[in-house]
């Protein structure tokens, strides 16, 4: 197991407590060193601590996750519901908060290897290709009519900057938006200050408009102090 924890003495306490019982780790405490020690140790899971060094781990989950086939638990101290949804969205197989007791934390550890050696493994040396869905037809984005289509055909009525915003947003698929980055791109501007809530409203509306054809499916999430992240539509781009 691979143990990313910046806090000495909970990733001392848990790693032995891991150890006594059958399950050795081998820790790291910086996000930079991740992919290239899961690739150089091949773990059966990643235990990763949310918050390492002030850094949301939430933002490199799409990385690991096309290098890492095996599980992906997050910890955390953080109980917001929408951080557990946005982890297991992006990739994580558990998310387990900090204060739960150890025993616990081990054997949901070890319910996500038994999991995990359960499942085909994918291939993750090819990149992801855009393919056409295995389900049917798919949403589709028209960038020369600068229309949104719904999988059976329907026009998804939106204005042109909440167009933008979707049409910015679909093909960063699991890459979080900062909130200027938005603020940039679609409005052109500056926010001009904490009340300025322009970018939050237009994700509200995108959300508004696209739900009555998604079934309580939220596409756009919120990422607590960055942004926003896309986490998918199964999109087809129409550039023609």
């Amino acid at each position: 197991m691979l143990l990313v924890e910046d806090e000495d003495g909970y990733a001392d306490e848990l790693g032995e407590y891991l150890q006594n019982h059958g399950l050795t780790s081998t820790r790291i405490s910086r996000l930079d060193r991740l992919c290239d020690t899961v690739q150089q140790i091949a773990p059966r899971v990643v235990a990763l601590d949310q918050f390492v060094h002030g850094v949301d781990a939430l933002v490199l989950l799409p990385q690991l996750r096309a290098v890492f086939a095996g599980g992906i638990v997050l910890l955390t101290g953080n109980s917001d519901q929408t951080d557990r949804v946005v982890g297991l969205e992006l990739g994580a197989d558990d998310f387990i908060v900090k204060t739960q007791p150890p025993r616990e934390i081990l054997a949901r550890l070890r319910a996500v290897i038994r999991r995990s050696a359960a499942m085909p493994a994918p291939d993750i040396a090819a990149p992801a290709q855009p393919a056409e869905s295995e389900d049917g037809p798919r949403w589709r984005i028209d960038l020369e009519r600068r229309a949104l289509f719904a999988p059976d055909g329907t026009p998804v009525h939106l204005t042109s900057t909440e167009f933008e915003l979707l049409a910015f947003l679909s093909p960063r698929i699991g890459r979080p938006a900062s909130r200027a980055e938005l603020y940039d791109a679609i409005l052109r501007r500056a926010p001009t200050g904490p009340e300025d809530r322009a970018i939050d409203n237009l994700v509200s509306r995108v959300r508004a408009a696209l739900a009555p054809f998604l079934h309580a499916h939220n596409p756009i999430r919120s990422m607590r102090g960055i942004g926003y992240v896309f986490v998918g539509l199964d999109v087809a781009t129409d550039q023609s």
